[in-house]
């Protein structure tokens, strides 16, 4: 018998309604829209989807098989600073989660002043839940996926504390944003042995290629998905933007790939050695 998420029921005062979602995409503009369309599909392609549990062994002619496991890990708890500013880099975060199979996802909206009950959010906050919905992490009778939580920071350590009862130690937390005051959550999770993903919490900057000629790529399209980020460099005949190890051309100026960030952070790997018999 299907053993039933108690998480969803002990945190549902913080749970987002199906009606904050349903306005959130159609308050969003149409080309945000169809950026994290595009985004996803990019994501799709170029990972794959990965089976939650696989083996694969090899035979070496030098006399020894190795058998390697992959599987998903159990949960993974998002924490996602208020107003945070770019969907698309959100939306770049749940993804390689999503590919590499783990089961229970939640994301923590991370506010103090917004209310979980309320219809409607800002402008930045509808474009964080469209990510989700597009995604499929909605509030859903499937608890494979988990919903959209908004929630105080002193409420975050007790559902994390309350995920590890319910799920155990398998599992991470990855931090979406520069301003995240969680050192508590992280001096925890450190001493329960728990992942933290951080590379969002630095702020990010871009540096912009100039190209002699004029270009075709679409500086507005870049500052719509990204709007905090500082273009270091002429903004003219831009050939590319670099952003750390990521570099963006004409015709990708939405997307967003997390270059340290794959499906592989939600898998554990398991490889048994033996002889040939």
């Amino acid at each position: 018998m299907h053993k039933k998420n108690s998480l969803l029921s002990n945190f549902s005062q913080f749970q987002l309604s199906d009606d904050a979602f349903a306005s959130a995409y159609n308050n969003t503009d149409p080309k945000i829209r169809a950026w994290l369309k595009t985004c996803i599909a990019r994501q799709y392609t170029f990972w794959g989807e990965k089976i939650p549990f696989q083996t694969e062994t090899k035979h070496f002619r030098q006399g020894f098989v190795v058998e390697t496991e992959l599987e998903a890990i159990d949960w993974a708890i998002f924490c996602v600073q208020d107003e945070f500013p770019s969907s698309v880099r959100f939306l770049a975060t749940l993804l390689p989660a999503i590919l590499a199979g783990v089961k229970n996802i939640y994301i923590l909206y991370n506010s103090e002043k917004n209310n979980p009950e309320s219809k409607s959010f800002s402008e930045t906050v509808n474009h964080l839940l469209l990510a989700t919905e597009l995604v499929g992490l909605t509030s859903s009778s499937d608890e494979t996926q988990a919903p959209f939580f908004v929630m105080p920071s002193m409420q975050v350590m007790n559902f994390f504390r309350a995920c590890i009862n319910e799920h155990g130690k398998h599992g991470s937390i990855l931090f979406v944003g520069d301003r995240l005051k969680l050192d508590d959550l992280i001096i925890e999770s450190s001493k329960q042995g728990i992942p933290v993903w951080t590379y969002g919490m630095k702020k990010l900057n871009a540096i912009v290629h100039y190209a002699t000629s004029e270009t075709g790529f679409n500086l507005e399209a870049f500052k719509l998905m990204q709007p905090d980020i500082e273009l270091k460099g002429k903004v003219n005949h831009i050939e590319s933007i670099q952003i750390d190890q990521l570099v963006l051309k004409t015709g990708q100026e939405g997307i967003w790939f997390w270059t340290n960030l794959q499906p592989e952070y939600f898998q554990t790997r398991i490889m048994k050695l033996n002889s040939t018999n």
